[in-house]
């Protein structure tokens, strides 16, 4: 089998974009959370969340590549490409120079934009093909539509998924998998990249998630009251904390770029880290709520530890998936006090969440960063607003507002998604 290192980050938040931006955020304790502007929200909608940020179109510009000419207008999508070069420029991996670029692969969690949005951005335009039938012209429609320049227009019959984008604007041909696996996304997407490199079948991958909100998410995430019932957005957001109501939604974008060691060695590539445990398991329970007993939480985690080859007092942090809802943050305790046993208890914990909110498919690619820079720094941040002990979740959670300095050699990041899907990954220090 093969190693599995990671060599590039790249990053958009509501802190805004860049690992640095979204690094410093985290240990200055700030708050990503605030008041939704973008949709007029009532009738008992969450009007909180973690927003994408605006991004000044000089950026773009600055950035002087052709690759930008086929990423559509939305303002998201080219945030989300803007991670992926980001990623790959700090990675220092030309895709174009390649010779076998059937050996790269494209693994991002994603999902196509929803169909509530494309009647949105064309609304006017139809208005336009009504005819003396009141019925939509086609043809009339498709002749309009080709007017319209086609980089400022979404594609109807291509799917804005990123993976995509990657893939035509770098031109690799290598496989091309957008995990859907609800809040355990990011981590899925990160893991499959991973044994697909461990296993030789190819050299390097970007991968991670992203995720923008819609009205639609906020709308069922309301409805089936898994959101917090606050209001407050400097608040809201309180993994493990007694006074947790619901999660946040996020929004944003975490890319990794991993290789297969010896292929980043021969290109003298910068390793910030190696990937050593993968764990993936299904609850078979209901479809919103975690296995009360968190067997398929505890399944995870032990897999992830026996493929890194790693006892379970030889990890110093843990990045939790830590939502802020009653039973994920009591679920996943119980996990960690049920696979570590006494030694549970000197684990540092803390949810990145807590600052930025839930970016569903890119939560998990986020917090891989997040662990990528504990490890580099040996610095682990703090869990905001933690303040009041529940009785019942009793272990080390970082408090708001202390950060945490610990030499840091094995990192694991949980991500537990609705319908049960478990997920666990190993970030460990690199040592040649």
């Amino acid at each position: 089998m093969k190693r599995v290192v990671v060599t590039g980050l790249g990053v958009v938040t509501p802190f805004g974009f860049g690992v640095d931006v979204l690094w410093d955020s985290l240990l200055a304790n700030k708050n990503g959370i605030s008041r939704i502007t973008d949709y007029k929200v009532q009738g008992g909608i969450a009007s909180i969340a973690g927003s994408m940020p605006i991004i000044n179109d000089n950026i773009y510009r600055e950035k002087g590549s052709v690759l930008f000419k086929r990423i559509p207008e939305d303002e998201s999508v080219k945030s989300f490409f803007l991670a992926v070069y980001d990623a790959l420029n700090n990675a220092g991996l030309d895709l174009l120079k390649l010779d076998q670029k059937d050996r790269t692969g494209a693994f991002i969690a994603d999902r196509p934009m929803p169909l509530v949005e494309y009647i949105d951005q064309y609304a006017r335009l139809l208005d336009r093909c009504v005819d003396e039938n009141n019925t939509i012209n086609q043809n009339k429609f498709y002749t309009l539509l080709k007017k319209i320049q086609v980089g400022k227009r979404s594609f109807f019959n291509d799917p804005d998924s990123i993976n995509h984008l990657v893939s035509r604007n770098y031109s690799i041909t290598g496989p091309q998998i957008s995990s859907a696996t609800a809040c355990a996304s990011g981590n899925t997407a990160i893991g499959e990249a991973f044994m697909k490199i461990k296993q030789g079948y190819i050299d390097a991958a970007i991968t991670g998630g992203a995720y923008n909100y819609s009205l639609n998410s906020l709308i069922g995430f309301t409805r089936i009251a898994a959101l917090t019932t606050s209001t407050n957005p400097e608040s809201a957001c309180c993994p493990f904390d007694e006074k947790r109501s619901g999660f946040v939604m996020g929004s944003g974008c975490g890319i990794l770029i991993i290789e297969e060691l010896e292929f980043a060695k021969k290109r003298g590539a910068c390793i910030l880290a190696e990937i050593k445990g993968y764990g993936y398991s299904s609850d078979a329970f209901r479809s919103t709520d975690p296995d009360p007993d968190a067997k398929g939480c505890c399944k995870a985690v032990r897999q992830a530890l026996e493929m890194a080859q790693l006892n379970t007092g030889e990890i110093d942090y843990i990045n939790a998936h830590g939502t802020s809802t009653k039973m994920n943050d009591l679920t996943e305790t119980r996990a960690i006090k049920n696979v570590f046993k006494d030694y549970a208890y000197n684990i540092p914990i803390s949810s990145t969440k807590s600052m930025i909110g839930h970016s569903i498919m890119a939560a998990a690619a986020i917090e891989g960063i997040v662990c990528v820079k504990s490890i580099n720094n040996n610095i682990m941040h703090p869990n905001r607003n933690w303040e009041n002990r529940d009785p019942e979740l009793d272990l080390y959670y970082i408090p708001d507002n202390r950060v945490e300095e610990k030499k840091l050699y094995n990192v694991l990041s949980n991500s537990f998604g609705f319908g049960g899907q478990n997920t666990s990954i190993i970030y460990s220090k690199f040592n040649g």
